[in-house]
């Protein structure tokens, strides 16, 4: 009993020296991308410069868990062996009050890394209508404040869409996200927080199509705190594979969300279930030394966990080499 308990403690202060030499070299890593002016310039998170010194890690969003308050979803998301995630901050909830307290305490006790993805339900930050879109500021404002608060490095943005009296009026909706963007934008860059605005499905009202709208929004906003979001998925349903895409905006990736589908309906299905090429997209990935999160965005924790088993296997077999 008493060589158990002795193997016990040296498990434990075995786990505790490596997440704190895991903990120094990603402040160490952030600390330079901060000071150092070709870094700071690209607008990269240090993992996509530094490749395989931040090794790419496979977390899952709690999109899975969307009809559960943040903390719920979190901690079941946890119990399924994550330690990533992306909490989905939507519908009825925010992070607030309890849900920080709580949130503070599973990233803590469990060793967790937690992104943000912001509320998008029922906002417009492209909305022609002001008390609209002051509310949709208000709303992504408060919520990567709080992202701020509990230490989460990304902050994952929906841009807005066209409403049916916004169809016509297509640079002023634009010019009307753009401003929404800097807002949010500006704020991150207080908080020291980066922002990676997502592209979406294909779907009625999309203000951002292609990667070249998403670059250009990006360059519209013009800081080194609004990079980019690649969806994979999203890009399979305008019947494309993503790695054109994907090069395109290599440069501006700050988190990556992973699911698959049927080349038309946004599904998110396992992404080995569907008709992207994800061999392919994550040799790409490693080529271009990208060492960032990457988010599987499911609708079931089977697929998610089914998914993970997947990529990890790809990378482990060497197929990325």
């Amino acid at each position: 009993m008493r060589q158990h308990k002795r193997c016990f403690r040296l498990n434990s202060q075995k786990q505790k020296l490596q997440k704190e030499d895991h903990a120094s070299l990603v402040s160490g890593a952030l600390r330079f991308w901060k000071t150092n002016s070709l870094y700071k310039n690209s607008g990269l998170l240090p993992s996509t410069r530094y490749g395989r010194c931040l090794e790419l890690k496979v977390g899952m969003s709690t999109l899975a868990f969307y009809h559960e308050p943040p903390e719920k979803a979190v901690e079941k998301v946890a119990d399924l062996g994550f330690n990533l995630i992306e909490v989905v901050v939507d519908g009825e909830y925010r992070l607030k009050g309890k849900s920080i307290t709580q949130l503070r305490r599973l990233k803590r006790n469990l060793g967790l890394r937690l992104l943000v993805h912001a509320p998008f339900s029922d906002l417009n930050p492209a909305s022609l209508n002001s008390a609209i879109q002051k509310e949709s500021m208000k709303q992504l404002g408060e919520c990567i404040e709080s992202a701020a608060s509990l230490g989460c490095e990304v902050v994952t943005l929906h841009p807005g869409h066209f409403s049916p009296y916004g169809i016509r009026l297509r640079e002023k909706v634009w010019n009307a996200n753009v401003r929404c963007l800097s807002f949010c934008a500006d704020l991150a860059e207080k908080l020291d927080v980066v922002l990676g605005v997502e592209n979406m499905p294909s779907m009625l009202g999309v203000l951002i199509q292609n990667s070249k709208q998403l670059l250009e929004m990006v360059e519209a906003v013009n800081s080194k705190h609004l990079r980019v979001t690649l969806d994979v998925g999203h890009v399979a349903t305008y019947g494309v594979q993503p790695l054109g895409f994907l090069e395109d905006v290599k440069d501006y990736i700050v988190n990556i969300h992973l699911h698959n589908n049927n080349g038309v309906t946004d599904i998110h299905s396992s992404i080995e279930n569907g008709v992207i090429r994800y061999d392919a997209v994550l040799n790409r990935l490693v080529e271009v030394g990208y060492g960032g999160s990457l988010i599987v965005e499911l609708y079931r924790s089977s697929d998610a966990l089914q998914s993970r088993r997947w990529i990890e296997n790809h990378l482990s077999q060497g197929k990325t080499q």
